[in-house]
């Protein structure tokens, strides 16, 4: 694979990763909202491994979107969690 091909995966891969961190992201609203806190609503199946999912994909953005810090994902796991054991 040339340079050329392989930077074209690459930027492919990267705009995938936005894509796949906000399905991740809204999974997290509906789950805090409407979803009643069932976790058959996000995609990774629990509060664990969907927030596990959201750190590994976001640290491999090269560009950190502004719509989702790293912080963010530190609130939605502090959220789930608490609303995880208050069901």
């Amino acid at each position: 694979m040339n340079l050329l091909n392989k930077r074209k995966l690459v930027i492919k891969n990267q705009s995938f990763n936005y894509s796949m961190l906000d399905r991740l992201r809204t999974d997290c609203e509906y789950f805090l909202g409407n979803g009643n806190g069932h976790e058959k609503h996000l995609w990774a199946g629990s509060v664990d491994k969907q927030i596990a999912e959201m750190k590994k994909i976001h640290d491999s953005l090269k560009v950190k979107p502004k719509w989702l810090p790293k912080r963010k994902i530190h609130m939605y796991e502090r959220m789930m969690t608490s609303k995880l054991k208050n069901k």
